[in-house]
């Protein structure tokens, strides 16, 4: 799980939680992913069914999702805070 935040360096993505998820979950999660492997019909039905949701809702919802991915791909991040995995997990990560 992710915050998005701005601090005096400029914008940092922060880690602040791990969510274990069902495969089926996991797919809509990740629906990109989902898509380009050519499963979105299975994750569709999913979300319809957990939610109680039409297609149409489906539709507001992944294309909500995706305008927030393409709005987050235009910032120039100014790094990744992964404290959240040494304080909480006792693992000291760095990305290179």
């Amino acid at each position: 799980m992710w915050s998005f935040e701005e601090w005096v360096e400029g914008p940092m993505r922060v880690l602040t939680g791990l969510r274990a998820l069902c495969y089926p979950c996991h797919a809509v999660k990740h629906f990109g992913r989902t898509l380009h492997r050519g499963d979105a019909d299975a994750a569709v039905k999913h979300l319809m069914r957990v939610n109680g949701w039409s297609r149409r809702e489906v539709h507001v919802h992944i294309s909500a999702a995706f305008a927030v991915f393409d709005q987050r791909n235009q910032v120039s991040w100014a790094g990744t805070d992964l404290t959240w995995l040494r304080d909480t997990l006792g693992i000291d990560a760095t990305l290179s």
